[in-house]
């Protein structure tokens, strides 16, 4: 996994050294974000003005591709492609990211959007009208497949990636005592479904399928609160800012396939239903486990995803099934490991049914 993060980083890391960008004195005002390993403020600088800046925690013990991902995010915000320039904050510093810094101090810093909130947060505050959320997947469908999701060379093995970070999040989970009976026994019980353990369904699995996509320039996290609109334009949706790319593994590079799994993992409500643990993932008795979940208010009528999904498909044509559940299981397993609770469970069992059902299509 590093050294595939390594190589994707080869050809920036140069552009990133010439522009010199350090970290400047500046007063915290409050936390807007706090993530595993890093969170991201509001501070003032000497000058009045307020900015945003997203650090790792100087005190927390990092977890598995943690730095790692938050190097990538500041090359990725560096080295933008001019199409895709204005759909990013400017980035006014960074410190920590340069290849063979072994600090655990790495961060960046970019302006504070004053009269802008989350897409998250905007619809949740007031639930737009079936017509408001279909100009939403328009304008978001015009941002990524017409200006980020620009045809970029990939670097190394998309599918490598893929199955290489699947096996590691496996091999991690089953060190769990929780996990072991999932991943080790030949077949469980998943909501009185019987499918393969863990380790049994993965082995000979291969997403080589992924390297004939076209790989693009990714979002990577694409998710409603990663999307900055206008908290006041009644035409919220447009000149949409998308913030905090990168996935929690590092991807950035791909086919197309990855940004439209999470983002649907996220406007379905299944992927907020796991944060916030109002889902039931559990062992119901002996080899039986049981993993639902119903969507939340505004996610219960299915309207944000449907325009965006049309764009991908008249674009990329039909989806592959397979793929998509093995993407799906890539996501969930790797924050598998980087979670703990009823929402670790959630996502192992996730991953698994996920796994399972790309098995099960491709057949």
């Amino acid at each position: 996994m590093a050294r595939f993060l390594r190589r994707l980083s080869t050809n920036t890391t140069r552009k990133t050294i010439r522009l010199r960008l350090s970290k400047q004195p500046a007063k915290r005002i409050r936390l807007l974000k706090e993530g595993f390993w890093e969170e991201t403020a509001i501070y003032e600088r000497p000058d009045g003005r307020h900015i945003v800046r997203k650090a790792s925690k100087p005190t927390a013990q990092p977890g598995p591709w943690a730095l790692e991902t938050l190097r990538r995010e500041i090359l990725y915000l560096v080295n933008l492609p001019p199409s895709a320039t204005e759909l990013f904050p400017p980035l006014l510093g960074a410190w920590g990211h340069n290849e063979g810094n072994e600090s655990n101090d790495i961060g960046y810093e970019i302006p504070y959007f004053q009269d802008h909130v989350s897409v998250s947060e905007r619809i949740a505050s007031s639930p737009p009208s079936q017509q408001e959320a279909a100009a939403f997947q328009d304008a978001l469908g015009i941002a990524l497949f017409d200006r980020l999701h620009v045809p970029t060379p990939a670097q190394e093995s998309i599918s490598e990636h893929v199955d290489s970070t699947i096996s590691d999040a496996i091999e991690k989970l089953s060190r769990l005592d929780a996990f072991h009976p999932v991943i080790e026994r030949d077949s469980i019980h998943i909501n009185h479904r019987e499918v393969p353990g863990l380790r049994r369904l993965w082995t000979g699995v291969s997403s080589k399928d992924l390297d004939a996509l076209p790989c693009v320039l990714l979002h990577g996290d694409l998710i409603l609160e990663n999307i900055l609109c206008s908290s006041k334009d009644n035409q919220w949706w447009k000149d949409l800012v998308l913030i905090d790319p990168v996935s929690v593994a590092g991807i950035f590079r791909g086919p197309a396939l990855f940004d439209l799994v999470k983002y649907e993992s996220y406007v379905t409500g299944e992927l907020i239903a796991i944060r916030s643990e109002q889902c039931e993932a559990n062992e119901a008795a002996r080899g039986s486990y049981q993993f639902t979940w119903k969507p939340t208010l505004p996610y219960t009528d299915g309207k944000w995803h449907a325009y965006l999904r049309q764009r991908y498909e008249s674009i990329y044509g039909p989806l592959n099934p397979a793929l998509y559940s093995r993407l799906e299981a890539y996501f969930s397993l790797v924050m598998a490991v980087n979670t703990k609770g009823t929402q670790q469970w959630a996502r192992v069992l996730k991953g698994t049914l996920a796994l399972a059902e790309s098995l099960h299509v491709a057949t």
